[in-house]
């Protein structure tokens, strides 16, 4: 815990006042700190997803409504992440080995943001059908 104290606070730190969004990762390099998609991100090495939320898939869309929805809640995570200091409480990891946290940012959980603008729908415990109407 203290190790990932000191990690968020070299962050912030290097970057005290990041207005700009965060990188999008590069497919299979994933930087020190870039979004994934609109509900998945790497931060210092951790994939981490959000809590509780389900975006569109941005690397294997299942048509051409998903692939547009999923390239807005991309941009929109990575703004939303560029815009204050982020905190990060993990909750678990997924079936996939992923750090599952609830992040915020500037006070304001990320998560719910996501949902608001209708970027995310809250996780029903199954991937969401995103190409019905």
């Amino acid at each position: 815990m203290r190790r990932f104290l000191i990690l968020l606070a070299a962050l912030a730190i290097a970057l005290p006042a990041q207005a700009e969004p965060w990188p999008v990762c590069r497919r299979g390099q994933p930087s020190a700190a870039c979004v994934v998609d609109g509900d998945t991100l790497w931060l210092a090495g951790e994939k981490i997803r959000l809590a509780d939320i389900d975006a569109p898939e941005a690397s294997h869309p299942a048509c051409d409504a998903e692939r547009h929805l999923a390239a807005a809640a991309t941009a929109a995570l990575a703004r939303i992440l560029g815009s204050g200091l982020l905190t990060l409480t993990r909750t678990s990891r997924d079936r996939y080995g992923r750090t599952l946290a609830r992040v915020s940012v500037a006070g304001q959980d990320v998560g719910a943001e996501m949902v608001r603008r209708g970027l995310a729908r809250d996780w029903p415990g199954r991937k969401v059908n995103w190409c019905r109407g």
